[in-house]
């Protein structure tokens, strides 16, 4: 597949770092990612301090509780298979991990400053109501696996998950990572977990490699 050009109407964001596409197939890429199998997502979700926001937010119950923070990079390019990579992600991600970092076991205050933003700012609603049509209550039943949303169990949950916060930063990329490349990204974030990986490109349909590192 052509990745799209300047003609075709999308931003350069888009045509870069489709991360809109990547939303619409989350399941099948996030899916993917070891301790994330079951997990439920959303898109930019803010730090609860207010900062920042994520390119997309992880949240899962099973096996462990945690929270996958994602930051995802693109290329100004048709070819995308053999670029520099780009240590912006990487800086962005270490700065995400400082200031969820403070709100560990602050499960309600996650829930009322990050969850229930996500469905109340204009574009992030906007957002996550097109994957979640029901909004914040189906996002809670089906976080929570409870036949209907459970605030008090949303909460619980939030508590114990930021106790494990994960960075992952994903490449749109036409092909894997190389071992010093990856090596290079695991003396950034030593002594934390983070997740390394990259996603076809321009599909953003599937996860074409990556490792889990701590």
């Amino acid at each position: 597949m052509t990745p799209p050009d300047d003609t075709d109407g999308l931003s350069t964001e888009q045509r870069n770092e489709p991360n809109h596409t990547l939303y619409q197939n989350w399941e099948r890429v996030f899916r993917k990612i070891p301790g994330f199998e079951e997990c439920v997502c959303l898109r930019r979700v803010r730090c609860p301090d207010h900062k920042d926001d994520p390119d997309f937010f992880l949240l899962t119950a099973r096996p462990v509780p945690c929270i996958g923070i994602v930051e995802c990079e693109g290329f100004n390019s048709r070819d995308a298979t053999d670029r520099p990579v780009s240590s912006e992600g990487v800086e962005q991600l270490r700065s995400y991990f400082e200031r969820w970092k403070p709100y560990r076991g602050k499960g309600e205050v996650i829930y009322k400053e990050s969850i229930q933003d996500a469905f109340q700012t204009k574009l992030r609603r906007e957002n996550n109501l097109a994957l979640w049509g029901g909004g914040l209550d189906e996002w809670i039943a089906k976080a929570t696996s409870k036949a209907t949303p459970d605030e008090k169990a949303m909460i619980e949950l939030l508590d114990a998950a930021s106790q494990n916060i994960v960075s992952i930063l994903l490449y749109y990329r036409g092909n894997r990572f190389k071992d010093e490349q990856v090596e290079n990204f695991a003396r950034a974030f030593r002594h934390r977990p983070f997740f390394v990986g990259t996603v076809w490109w321009p599909e953003a349909d599937k996860l074409t490699g990556g490792r889990l590192l701590s």
